[in-house]
């Protein structure tokens, strides 16, 4: 029997552009939320539509039924576009899996407003609510809450004395963050300057590459591949950098794959599976492969692994079919990969190609310096996450301003360039205190979260649970919720925008 689908075929020659396109959109999914964790993630059971959100991380999995699940959701604080994608993936959550209680953070106690439920018509109520979403005076969940029939319960996890000791800090460096900001500039501009003078030519693309891949005009494949050859040029080992090395390989693979021929590999494989199958097999997944037409190039991709592994369980060989077993694995890698721990591993391996490429020690001042303000910047934006706070800890003494300050007057003096610094670095050092205050508190909030969170569940007899946060805490709080015993996965809301940061 021969079974063309046209499909596939059609499909595959856009194979390569549609991986490129899909390694782009990573990047805006994540524009407003970071995670931690293992480098691979397990398949989850939530079928959460892809035009809401996607699940993009399982944890505690080795965790028996008894344990209790929580489902992760990443804020994104007064993105119009996430609150009302939240409020979808809640409706779905609730309607499906049974929740019955959603844990936020910035209240304490009961925080529902279905009790103002009763105060108009629907039509008024949703409107009102819809404006309200709209200028980020209410959240997804809330929204979610106000304009429908369903039962759940919003309950605020916060230890509202570290919450308004946290606040209280946030509005002292939110006073001084321009002037912070500012001095970070000027140290910028006078290290953008010394670095043409200063930087060998493999600084200087390493640079240019790396700026290229923060603004998306290099695709994450084509980064990790750079990286992945300068690493054999300098003899590092890439296995100390787990989601890299995972990634790199599956890079490696793919430039071996011939595009073309996935599709026709494609249809091989699906009709030596359909010369096995009963009837009652066959006729749903020819149904199924007749439904592509049209459909969106991750739709293919999970068919093509579908067919994959059931060729699998029927025992046929796939030794004949290379390029299509190739690009499934490689897009299983994709779809897998925990994007922050592959980001937290290619700044790690940049660093560590960096240091073998630097010589002298200006070129090693002029590096930590600007990877140093690197950290001072994420810092006073309040966008460190506990990894890179543990970094800034180790690398303390030398996130020194009045030693920036010297030390770029001195190069500057050497190679004949005229800089401007801002001198004025008093605010600056009285700062620092306050900054690691506000990071301690932001993980004393974590653990208040956690414990109340296990007791609420304790108390109203829940085995599962939906928790929303924003990024800043996730990579903290999710190693805490597995340490404590809770298994669950993490799901990001699609957003396509960036928030308006004026709300």
């Amino acid at each position: 029997m021969v079974f063309l689908l046209s499909t596939l075929n059609q499909k595959s020659k856009n194979e390569k552009m549609s991986v490129e396109k899909m390694n782009r959109s990573i990047f805006i999914s994540l524009a407003c939320s970071l995670l931690l964790g293992s480098s691979a993630l397990a398949v989850t059971s939530l079928d959460i539509n892809p035009e809401y959100g996607m699940v993009k991380e399982e944890f505690g999995y080795s965790y028996g039924d008894d344990s209790k699940s929580i489902i992760y959701i990443q804020d994104a604080h007064c993105n119009y576009e996430a609150q009302k994608n939240i409020a979808n993936i809640l409706e779905y959550l609730i309607k499906e899996e049974g929740i019955k209680m959603v844990f936020v953070e910035g209240g304490s106690d009961d925080s529902s407003l279905s009790y103002l439920r009763g105060y108009g018509s629907k039509e008024a109520l949703k409107s009102i609510a819809e404006k309200q979403l709209k200028e980020g005076k209410i959240s997804g969940e809330e929204y979610l809450n106000l304009i429908s029939d369903l039962e759940f319960e919003i309950y605020g996890v916060e230890d509202a004395r570290l919450y308004n000791q946290q606040r209280d800090v946030f509005l002292k460096i939110d006073g001084y963050k321009a002037e912070l900001l500012g001095f970070a500039d000027s140290i910028q501009g006078a290290v953008e300057q010394l670095k043409d003078k200063v930087y060998s030519g493999e600084l200087k693309e390493m640079e240019a590459k790396r700026k290229a891949f923060d603004k998306n005009e290099l695709s994450l494949v084509a980064y990790i591949g750079y990286l992945n050859r300068l690493c054999l040029q300098y003899n590092i080992v890439t296995s100390y950098y787990l989601a890299f090395s995972s990634l790199a390989e599956a890079v490696s693979r793919e430039k071996t794959i011939d595009y073309n021929s996935i599709g026709k590999e494609a249809n091989s494989v699906l009709n030596r599976l359909v010369e096995v199958l009963s009837e009652e097999e066959k006729k749903p997944l020819l149904d199924e492969a007749k439904s592509l037409e049209g459909k969106d190039q991750k739709v293919i991709n999970k068919f093509y692994i579908k067919i994959r592994d059931m060729a699998q369980d029927k025992n046929i060989s796939l030794l004949a079919y290379d390029n299509f077993m190739d690009f499934t694995r490689f897009i299983q890698v994709l779809d897998s990969a925990n994007m922050e721990a592959i980001f937290r591993d290619i700044d790690a391996v940049n660093r560590a190609i960096t240091l073998e490429t630097i010589q002298g020690v200006d070129q090693l001042d002029l590096v930590d310096i600007d990877y140093g303000l690197s950290l001072f910047r994420k810092m006073v934006s309040v966008h460190l996450d506990k990894s890179e706070y543990d970094l800034y800890l180790e690398k303390k003494e030398a996130i020194n301003p009045k030693s920036w300050v010297e030390k770029l007057d001195n190069m500057a003096a050497k190679y004949r360039i005229k800089i401007n610094l801002a001198k004025d670095k008093s605010k600056i050092d009285e700062m620092f205190g306050q900054l690691e205050r506000f990071y301690q508190l932001a993980f004393e909030r974590d653990n208040a979260f956690v414990e109340r969170i296990f007791s609420q569940m304790k108390e109203k007899n829940l085995d599962k649970a939906v928790l929303i946060t924003g990024g800043f805490h996730a990579s903290n709080l999710q190693g805490l919720l597995e340490k404590a015993g809770a298994k669950g996965v993490v799901v990001y809301p699609k957003v396509s925008s960036l928030t308006d940061e004026a709300l």
